[in-house]
């Protein structure tokens, strides 16, 4: 995860060995996020509006097929990475340096979801949780 000029990198918040998660692992894995955010255990950016924000998934990951999204934007969910709706992107390991205005929640803590999904079987393989710090200077 990239934003201005810092960056940070993390292990998926949940991965099964490179097999697909399982609707359980993935349900599971989702309620660890919530209660790790709460908890303040997520991998954490400050951001600005006028940042640049990008995020980064493995080459063997990026083949199978990943999308990034916010939960700002005007629809309470935006894409970082991959189509308007979410849509899973493959071959690219890098979603592009955005605008964080348009990406950022109004609250003080915008939160970054990175899945890895197989675009044909849309097997889910991994899922990375940030949160990014709102600032406003």
């Amino acid at each position: 995860m990239v934003v201005g000029t810092s960056s940070t990198t993390a292990a998926p918040f949940c991965y099964n060995d490179g097999k697909p998660l399982d609707n359980d692992a993935l349900s599971a894995c989702l309620e660890g996020i919530k209660q790790a955010r709460k908890d303040g255990k997520l991998p954490e950016l400050d951001v600005r509006a006028s940042d640049q924000i990008g995020v980064g998934v493995p080459k063997d990951l990026a083949k199978k097929g990943w999308f990034a999204l916010t939960n700002g934007g005007s629809g309470g969910q935006t894409a970082l990475a991959g189509g308007a709706q979410g849509e899973v992107v493959t071959g690219v390991t890098y979603s592009g340096s955005k605008s964080a205005g348009p990406l950022m929640s109004s609250n003080d803590v915008t939160s970054v979801t990175v899945v890895s999904q197989d675009k044909t079987s849309q097997e889910y393989y991994a899922v990375w949780a940030f949160d990014l710090k709102n600032k406003n200077s």
